[in-house]
């Protein structure tokens, strides 16, 4: 089955019927089960990150799924600015922590039906500030029964490392309309 087709079933068993999915062009490696407790979303959630997609509801309530974006490249989705003009915000307060940066992922399949997958990316890159050099090596991993394939764990590797090595950065704010 493909990846927006079992997505859909789940959707579906759980009342959801409006869906903008597209064609992911990835099919599931093997019959996947969930243990009891577990929600649609959590299942959904789990293989939509093990295939390099995100699922999410759009404006108009349909289930979407994109491939997941790289955040450094990606454009901006809101533009926040203060002054009587193009001001929507009322107050903030931003701070910054570097407890979710990683810069080296360690990707592996864990499944008893396929031989054991692995892949890594790491950041070397000379002008990040958050490489492997400039930190230390700060490892994150990550293991999932639907990853099946050395280069889907590479490309799962690939997507979580343009995410977990950027800067993060919280801002708390107060907004008349966003």
């Amino acid at each position: 089955d493909t990846v927006e087709a079992t997505v859909k079933t789940i959707a579906l068993n759980g009342g959801i019927t409006k869906f903008n999915l597209g064609t992911t062009g990835k099919t599931l490696g093997k019959v996947f089960t969930f243990e009891r407790g577990v929600t649609r979303w959590d299942s959904i959630d789990e293989i939509c990150q093990a295939y390099g997609l995100v699922a999410f509801f759009d404006p108009f309530g349909y289930l979407t799924l994109e491939a997941q974006k790289d955040p450094s490249t990606s454009a901006e989705a809101f533009v926040f600015q203060t002054g009587p003009a193009v001001g929507n915000i009322v107050k903030f307060t931003k701070s910054s922590s570097d407890t979710r940066i990683y810069n080296h992922i360690v990707v592996t399949g864990e499944s008893s039906d396929v031989a054991p997958v692995m892949a890594e990316a790491t950041n070397t890159e000379i002008t990040s500030p958050t490489r492997i050099a400039e930190l230390g090596d700060r490892v994150y991993q990550y293991t999932s029964s639907f990853i099946t394939t050395t280069p889907q764990a590479q490309d799962v590797a690939d997507k979580f490392l343009a995410v977990h090595a950027l800067e993060s950065f919280e801002i708390s704010m107060d907004t008349l309309v966003v």
